[in-house]
């Protein structure tokens, strides 16, 4: 047991009748750092995202959030931050920046693109934001900063597909990346509101369990 990062040498010794042995083996067991906090991981703008392989857990039909905190690196054009990606006639779900709002849609050939749009964010480049959407069936939402700034009622069943999950871009006619900093990622398969998003947007769930965050 170790109480500090660092190289440890091992001391193996050996016993009996006849006497004793030894050997230390120098720098043997390296330590690192179980502190995971202030870690994020930063996007290019041009290629860089995270494949979350599909599972079944992703595929929503009446009810779901997305949240995450951004502090992009700037804020013209179109940023994807997370998304359901486009196969099989359908682009599920996704989030992603156009300028300084925020735009969260559902996409299939049967219903359509349905989107809900903020109109007043006034989000900062270079500055931490915390966004999270919600839909149940009812109204598809859109939080910043634990505030609802966006409300439009919607009642189709979310479109499903065999794709990964992608943070970091999403797609219209050409893949949009996000520039900046993407950090606590999270996956609801409830449609949190107010009280709790804004309860448990500054909370680390790392290792935290919870029926309802499948991701």
């Amino acid at each position: 047991s170790y109480s500090q990062p660092g190289s440890y040498d091992v001391t193996l010794s050996v016993t009996n009748a006849l006497g004793s042995d030894m050997v230390i083996m120098e720098d043997l067991i390296s330590v690192t750092s179980l502190d995971y906090g202030n870690l994020a991981l930063e996007y290019d703008g041009t290629d860089d995202y995270v494949e979350v392989s599909n599972e079944s857990a992703f595929d929503f039909t009446s009810a779901m959030t997305l949240e995450a905190w951004i502090k992009p690196d700037a804020l013209s054009g179109t940023q994807g931050i997370i998304s359901k990606k486009f196969g099989n006639n359908a682009h599920p779900y996704l989030i992603r920046l156009t300028n300084d709002e925020i735009i969260f849609g559902f996409y299939s050939n049967s219903i359509g693109w349905q989107p809900v749009q903020t109109s007043n964010d006034n989000l900062v480049a270079g500055q931490w934001t915390h966004i999270a959407c919600t839909y149940n069936q009812v109204q598809a939402k859109i939080y910043v900063n634990g505030e609802q700034k966006a409300s439009v009622s919607k009642n189709f069943e979310i479109p499903q597909n065999d794709q990964a999950l992608e943070i970091g871009r999403t797609k219209d006619v050409a893949y949009e990346y996000f520039k900046g900093v993407i950090d606590e990622v999270r996956v609801w398969d409830i449609a949190l509101d107010a009280g709790q998003i804004a309860e448990n947007m500054c909370t680390n769930y790392l290792g935290a369990a919870d029926p309802n965050l499948v991701a």
